[in-house]
């Protein structure tokens, strides 16, 4: 390769990196930049040509650890040659950031930092790259902070569930008050709003709460039963279904038998949907604990077979 080549292939390097950390690297812009390459691949003959002439450069700046992706019509950094010497509290200070952007009532403003976020992304090194997703990914994260205002009424919901009782509660559903018994289980802190999960004995299922929704919180003298709060059933499946069964949200493989049966443990599902769905089974299926829901199901299968034989 000639000196006159090698300098030709930098300058076109620097041009196209120009372009990327300006954000313009619009497709044509690029193509301009390297269209005696293309001339040279005989693009109009051989429509491979085009991307042999830029995944050369692609590849050339990979070498130096400058990751280029196409989206669309546009070129974009994935990573750049330098990176930012970043703490373990700077990168939590930015994914509060990330977590919060879409709440500013300012769309100006939200754009400003989402673009802000990606040139400070662009320049992390790898680990803390993954840190930093791991953070603005975890939805546990403790935004309590933010609700100083409702001290009071966390408070009270966080004394609750430790109390275990069944409690009476009225909250705004669709502008409307609506009233419930539940059973108050843990207070969940989100991006937006504080939030009561807790299990809802009418409807046999978990549902959150946000707390400026409660309207009225009324306790009752009644402990609650353990067996409801995270429902936890125990079944064997057999024959072809347990080759072919689908494991549902919340379920998991205990144990494979010998005679190629399966034992599934199922969590948190209704007891009501739960028992439809494994009535559809029939004699396939057989409920191990807890005990009261085994007698029910057996009994609920002899029924469904009286009515055929009928």
């Amino acid at each position: 390769m000639s000196k006159k080549t090698k300098i030709d292939g930098c300058n076109k390097i620097f041009r196209f990196l120009q372009l990327l950390y300006e954000d313009n690297a619009d497709y044509n812009r690029v193509l301009e930049i390297f269209k005696d390459d293309l001339e040279k691949e005989n693009y109009e003959k051989n429509p491979n040509g085009l991307h042999v002439a830029l995944n050369k450069y692609t590849n050339t700046l990979k070498v130096f650890g400058i990751k280029v992706e196409k989206h669309k019509s546009k070129y974009r950094l994935k990573s750049c040659l330098y990176s930012l010497d970043l703490t373990l509290e700077d990168i939590k200070a930015l994914s509060i950031f990330a977590s919060f952007v879409n709440e500013f009532p300012d769309k100006d403003l939200s754009e400003s930092i989402s673009e802000f976020l990606e040139k400070i992304n662009l320049r992390m090194n790898n680990e803390d790259k993954n840190t930093y997703d791991n953070l603005t990914i975890d939805k546990s994260y403790d935004f309590a902070f933010k609700y100083l205002d409702s001290k009071e009424q966390i408070e009270q919901c966080q004394k609750l569930c430790k109390d275990g009782r069944l409690t009476k509660i009225t909250y705004l559903k669709n502008y409307k008050p609506y009233n419930s018994f539940f059973i108050p289980k843990e207070v969940l802190f989100g991006s937006k709003y504080a939030y009561l999960l807790a299990y809802d004995t009418k409807k046999k299922q978990n549902v959150e709460l946000a707390l400026p929704n409660i309207l009225l919180i009324e306790n009752t003298p009644q402990i609650q039963n353990q067996n409801t709060r995270g429902l936890t059933v125990v079944y064997k499946l057999k024959n072809r279904l347990a080759k072919n069964y689908k494991y549902k949200e919340g379920e998991y493989l205990s144990e494979t038998l010998s005679d190629g049966s399966i034992i599934v443990v199922n969590k948190n599902e209704s007891p009501e949907n739960l028992m439809n769905r494994l009535l559809r089974y029939a004699s396939d299926c057989e409920i191990m604990t807890p005990v009261g829901m085994r007698y029910e199901f057996l009994d609920l299968v002899n029924e469904t077979l009286n009515n055929y034989n009928d």
